[in-house]
Protein backbone atom coordinates (compact mmCIF):
# COMPACT_ATOMS: atom_id res chain seq x y z
CA UNK A 1 0.00 0.00 0.00
CA UNK A 2 1.19 3.43 -0.43
CA UNK A 3 3.05 4.81 1.91
CA UNK A 4 0.68 8.12 2.63
CA UNK A 5 -2.27 6.20 2.66
CA UNK A 6 -1.24 4.08 5.45
CA UNK A 7 -0.07 7.41 7.38
CA UNK A 8 -3.41 8.69 6.67
CA UNK A 9 -5.37 5.64 7.73
CA UNK A 10 -3.43 6.38 10.82
CA UNK A 11 -4.03 9.54 11.59
CA UNK A 12 -7.84 8.64 10.75
CA UNK A 13 -7.66 5.87 13.23
CA UNK A 14 -6.26 8.37 16.08
CA UNK A 15 -9.11 11.11 15.16
CA UNK A 16 -11.88 8.66 15.17
CA UNK A 17 -10.36 7.22 19.06
CA UNK A 18 -10.61 10.89 19.80
CA UNK A 19 -13.92 11.84 19.12
CA UNK A 20 -16.03 8.67 19.35
CA UNK A 21 -14.14 6.18 21.80
CA UNK A 22 -12.26 9.35 24.64
CA UNK A 23 -15.24 11.44 24.51
CA UNK A 24 -17.77 8.24 25.47
CA UNK A 25 -15.37 7.76 28.17
CA UNK A 26 -15.48 11.48 29.33
CA UNK A 27 -19.45 11.56 29.26
CA UNK A 28 -19.29 8.38 31.14
CA UNK A 29 -17.13 9.90 34.00
CA UNK A 30 -18.62 13.56 33.98
CA UNK A 31 -22.38 11.64 33.97
CA UNK A 32 -24.90 11.49 37.13
CA UNK A 33 -26.74 7.72 35.92
CA UNK A 34 -26.11 5.54 32.90
CA UNK A 35 -29.14 7.32 30.66
CA UNK A 36 -27.25 10.48 31.29
CA UNK A 37 -23.92 8.84 29.69
CA UNK A 38 -25.76 8.95 26.18
CA UNK A 39 -27.41 11.83 26.40
CA UNK A 40 -24.16 13.88 27.76
CA UNK A 41 -22.11 11.97 24.74
CA UNK A 42 -24.68 12.56 21.54
CA UNK A 43 -24.28 16.58 22.72
CA UNK A 44 -20.63 16.22 22.71
CA UNK A 45 -20.76 14.55 19.24
CA UNK A 46 -23.79 17.06 17.68
CA UNK A 47 -21.07 19.66 19.03
CA UNK A 48 -18.13 18.44 17.46
CA UNK A 49 -19.76 17.73 14.21
CA UNK A 50 -21.08 20.97 13.78
CA UNK A 51 -18.20 22.91 15.05
CA UNK A 52 -16.10 20.89 12.07
CA UNK A 53 -18.46 21.82 9.40
CA UNK A 54 -18.62 25.29 10.40
CA UNK A 55 -21.68 25.47 11.70
CA UNK A 56 -21.10 26.61 15.23
CA UNK A 57 -19.44 30.29 16.03
CA UNK A 58 -20.62 29.55 20.25
CA UNK A 59 -19.68 28.12 22.83
CA UNK A 60 -22.28 25.55 23.90
CA UNK A 61 -22.68 25.27 27.63
CA UNK A 62 -22.71 21.51 29.29
CA UNK A 63 -23.49 20.40 32.58
CA UNK A 64 -21.30 17.77 34.54
CA UNK A 65 -21.18 15.82 37.52
CA UNK A 66 -18.29 14.24 39.22
CA UNK A 67 -17.81 13.06 42.72
CA UNK A 68 -21.69 13.57 43.06
CA UNK A 69 -21.39 17.43 42.19
CA UNK A 70 -23.07 19.62 39.74
CA UNK A 71 -20.74 21.94 37.80
CA UNK A 72 -21.14 23.97 34.34
CA UNK A 73 -18.71 24.49 31.18
CA UNK A 74 -18.46 26.99 28.34
CA UNK A 75 -17.21 24.49 25.75
CA UNK A 76 -15.47 26.30 22.91
CA UNK A 77 -13.58 23.74 20.41
CA UNK A 78 -12.42 20.07 20.90
CA UNK A 79 -9.92 20.79 22.86
CA UNK A 80 -11.92 21.62 25.62
CA UNK A 81 -12.68 18.06 25.74
CA UNK A 82 -9.44 16.72 25.20
CA UNK A 83 -8.16 18.81 27.98
CA UNK A 84 -11.08 17.46 30.50
CA UNK A 85 -10.18 14.01 28.60
CA UNK A 86 -7.05 14.22 30.51
CA UNK A 87 -7.80 15.17 33.23
CA UNK A 88 -10.95 13.57 34.65
CA UNK A 89 -10.79 9.97 32.67
CA UNK A 90 -6.59 9.35 32.34
CA UNK A 91 -6.55 11.34 35.75
CA UNK A 92 -3.06 12.76 35.01
CA UNK A 93 -3.02 15.12 37.89
CA UNK A 94 -4.72 13.15 40.55
CA UNK A 95 -1.81 12.79 43.17
CA UNK A 96 -2.28 12.08 46.91
CA UNK A 97 -5.82 13.75 46.75
CA UNK A 98 -7.11 11.35 49.49
CA UNK A 99 -4.05 11.75 51.54
CA UNK A 100 -4.34 14.87 53.94
CA UNK A 101 -3.82 17.10 50.60
CA UNK A 102 -5.81 20.74 51.27
CA UNK A 103 -4.11 23.47 49.68
CA UNK A 104 -2.51 22.99 46.24
CA UNK A 105 -0.74 25.52 44.10
CA UNK A 106 -1.95 24.91 40.25
CA UNK A 107 0.54 26.43 37.85
CA UNK A 108 -0.48 27.10 34.35
CA UNK A 109 -4.12 26.92 35.54
CA UNK A 110 -5.30 27.19 31.39
CA UNK A 111 -9.14 27.84 31.74
CA UNK A 112 -8.88 25.81 35.46
CA UNK A 113 -9.66 22.44 33.93
CA UNK A 114 -7.16 21.05 36.69
CA UNK A 115 -8.47 23.99 39.18
CA UNK A 116 -12.01 22.36 39.19
CA UNK A 117 -10.78 18.97 39.63
CA UNK A 118 -8.99 19.71 42.21
CA UNK A 119 -11.65 21.94 43.69
CA UNK A 120 -14.25 19.23 43.30
CA UNK A 121 -12.86 17.09 45.93
CA UNK A 122 -14.17 17.48 49.55
CA UNK A 123 -10.62 17.54 51.22
CA UNK A 124 -9.07 20.62 49.37
CA UNK A 125 -9.70 23.47 50.81
CA UNK A 126 -7.73 26.24 49.10
CA UNK A 127 -6.06 26.37 45.68
CA UNK A 128 -4.26 28.98 44.15
CA UNK A 129 -4.40 29.07 40.48
CA UNK A 130 -1.76 31.11 38.04
CA UNK A 131 -2.27 31.11 34.73
CA UNK A 132 -0.16 33.71 32.36
CA UNK A 133 -2.77 34.18 29.34
CA UNK A 134 -5.35 36.67 30.25
CA UNK A 135 -8.21 35.07 27.59
CA UNK A 136 -7.54 31.62 29.89
CA UNK A 137 -7.48 34.13 33.10
CA UNK A 138 -10.95 34.72 32.44
CA UNK A 139 -12.14 31.90 31.53
CA UNK A 140 -10.49 30.53 34.95
CA UNK A 141 -12.59 32.98 36.45
CA UNK A 142 -15.63 32.17 35.13
CA UNK A 143 -14.72 28.15 35.02
CA UNK A 144 -14.58 28.54 39.19
CA UNK A 145 -16.78 31.40 40.50
CA UNK A 146 -18.66 29.46 42.25
CA UNK A 147 -15.88 27.81 44.25
CA UNK A 148 -14.49 30.07 47.16
CA UNK A 149 -11.83 27.81 47.97
CA UNK A 150 -9.99 29.05 44.37
CA UNK A 151 -7.55 32.27 44.79
CA UNK A 152 -6.80 32.97 40.97
CA UNK A 153 -3.68 34.87 40.28
CA UNK A 154 -2.38 36.28 36.57
CA UNK A 155 1.12 35.85 35.85
CA UNK A 156 3.96 33.36 34.69
CA UNK A 157 6.36 31.99 36.84
CA UNK A 158 9.46 33.59 35.50
CA UNK A 159 13.68 34.77 36.37
CA UNK A 160 12.39 38.08 37.24
CA UNK A 161 9.06 40.60 38.43
CA UNK A 162 7.76 42.47 36.00
CA UNK A 163 6.37 41.63 32.88
CA UNK A 164 8.16 38.67 30.02
CA UNK A 165 7.31 38.01 26.58
CA UNK A 166 5.13 34.99 26.29
CA UNK A 167 4.38 32.85 22.86
CA UNK A 168 0.88 31.91 22.45
CA UNK A 169 -0.12 29.16 19.90
CA UNK A 170 -3.56 28.46 18.65
CA UNK A 171 -4.10 25.55 20.39
CA UNK A 172 -3.35 27.16 23.39
CA UNK A 173 -1.76 24.06 25.34
CA UNK A 174 1.52 24.76 23.43
CA UNK A 175 2.04 28.49 25.23
CA UNK A 176 5.17 28.98 26.63
CA UNK A 177 8.08 30.95 27.53
CA UNK A 178 10.31 29.85 25.13
CA UNK A 179 9.14 30.41 21.26
CA UNK A 180 8.60 27.00 19.91
CA UNK A 181 7.14 27.68 16.28
CA UNK A 182 7.49 30.81 13.90
CA UNK A 183 3.65 31.09 14.17
CA UNK A 184 3.41 31.65 17.35
CA UNK A 185 2.61 35.80 18.50
CA UNK A 186 4.68 37.13 21.23
CA UNK A 187 2.47 38.82 23.98
CA UNK A 188 3.30 40.76 27.20
CA UNK A 189 2.26 38.87 30.31
CA UNK A 190 2.35 39.58 34.49
CA UNK A 191 5.89 37.93 35.90
CA UNK A 192 6.67 36.70 39.49
CA UNK A 193 9.57 35.01 40.22
CA UNK A 194 8.98 32.22 42.89
CA UNK A 195 9.64 34.07 45.45
CA UNK A 196 7.13 36.93 45.13
CA UNK A 197 4.24 34.64 43.86
CA UNK A 198 4.42 32.82 47.85
CA UNK A 199 4.19 36.40 49.27
CA UNK A 200 1.73 37.58 47.38
CA UNK A 201 -0.22 33.63 47.64
CA UNK A 202 -2.15 33.40 50.70
CA UNK A 203 -0.90 30.04 51.41
CA UNK A 204 2.77 29.87 52.59
CA UNK A 205 3.47 26.00 52.19
CA UNK A 206 1.33 23.82 50.04
CA UNK A 207 0.58 20.42 50.56
CA UNK A 208 0.59 19.38 46.50
CA UNK A 209 1.97 21.59 43.54
CA UNK A 210 0.80 21.32 40.27
CA UNK A 211 2.37 22.49 37.00
CA UNK A 212 2.39 22.38 33.85
CA UNK A 213 4.12 25.67 32.13
CA UNK A 214 5.67 24.30 28.85
CA UNK A 215 9.14 25.12 29.62
CA UNK A 216 8.64 27.45 32.42
CA UNK A 217 9.39 24.48 34.88
CA UNK A 218 13.26 26.12 34.46
CA UNK A 219 12.75 29.15 36.46
CA UNK A 220 11.43 26.43 39.02
CA UNK A 221 13.80 24.26 39.14
CA UNK A 222 16.37 27.07 39.61
CA UNK A 223 15.13 28.75 42.47
CA UNK A 224 16.06 27.49 45.56
CA UNK A 225 12.48 27.70 47.25
CA UNK A 226 11.33 25.28 44.91
CA UNK A 227 11.82 22.15 46.70
CA UNK A 228 10.75 23.50 49.63
CA UNK A 229 6.92 25.27 49.08
CA UNK A 230 5.68 21.88 49.44
CA UNK A 231 4.89 18.09 50.19
CA UNK A 232 4.18 16.64 47.28
CA UNK A 233 4.23 17.99 43.70
CA UNK A 234 3.17 16.90 39.99
CA UNK A 235 4.08 17.97 36.57
CA UNK A 236 4.91 18.22 33.16
CA UNK A 237 8.43 18.24 32.20
CA UNK A 238 9.69 18.84 28.87
CA UNK A 239 13.30 18.02 28.57
CA UNK A 240 13.56 20.23 25.19
CA UNK A 241 12.90 23.00 26.64
CA UNK A 242 14.76 22.73 29.58
CA UNK A 243 18.36 22.53 30.75
CA UNK A 244 17.75 20.08 33.24
CA UNK A 245 18.00 16.38 32.67
CA UNK A 246 16.17 14.11 35.03
CA UNK A 247 18.96 13.49 37.30
CA UNK A 248 19.51 16.88 37.94
CA UNK A 249 15.98 17.42 38.81
CA UNK A 250 15.92 14.48 41.38
CA UNK A 251 19.23 15.94 42.70
CA UNK A 252 17.23 19.09 44.01
CA UNK A 253 15.20 17.22 46.59
CA UNK A 254 16.82 16.02 49.56
CA UNK A 255 16.74 12.32 50.73
CA UNK A 256 13.04 12.37 52.92
CA UNK A 257 12.06 13.08 48.70
CA UNK A 258 11.03 9.85 46.90
CA UNK A 259 10.95 11.01 42.78
CA UNK A 260 9.78 9.47 39.82
CA UNK A 261 9.52 9.88 36.37
CA UNK A 262 7.22 8.47 33.96
CA UNK A 263 7.26 8.88 30.25
CA UNK A 264 4.34 10.96 27.93
CA UNK A 265 5.97 11.23 24.49
CA UNK A 266 9.42 11.86 23.42
CA UNK A 267 11.13 14.35 25.76
CA UNK A 268 8.14 14.94 27.93
CA UNK A 269 7.57 13.08 31.46
CA UNK A 270 5.16 13.61 34.51
CA UNK A 271 7.17 13.80 37.53
CA UNK A 272 5.61 12.58 40.53
CA UNK A 273 7.75 14.00 43.99
CA UNK A 274 6.37 13.30 47.26
CA UNK A 275 8.17 13.84 51.35
CA UNK A 276 7.86 9.96 52.51
CA UNK A 277 6.53 11.48 55.98
CA UNK A 278 3.12 11.97 53.99
CA UNK A 279 3.12 8.09 54.57
CA UNK A 280 3.47 8.32 58.55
Amino acid sequence: MDVMYLKSLDRLKVILKKVFFDNYHLAAALSKSNISVYRLYLKIITFLLLKKAGFLHIAWQFTFYFQAKKFTLYIQNSLDFSVLHEVFVIKEYDWFLNRKVSTVLDLGAHWGDTTLYYALHENIKQIVAVEPMLDLYSRLIDSTTSYKQVVPIHGAIAPHDGEISFYVSEDTVGNSLNKRSTKQVAVSVPSYTLETLMNISPIKKFDLVKFDIEGGEEYLFKNHLFPTIADAYIGEIHLNLISFNLDQIQALFDDNFHVEFHPLKMNRYIMRAYNKKMFN
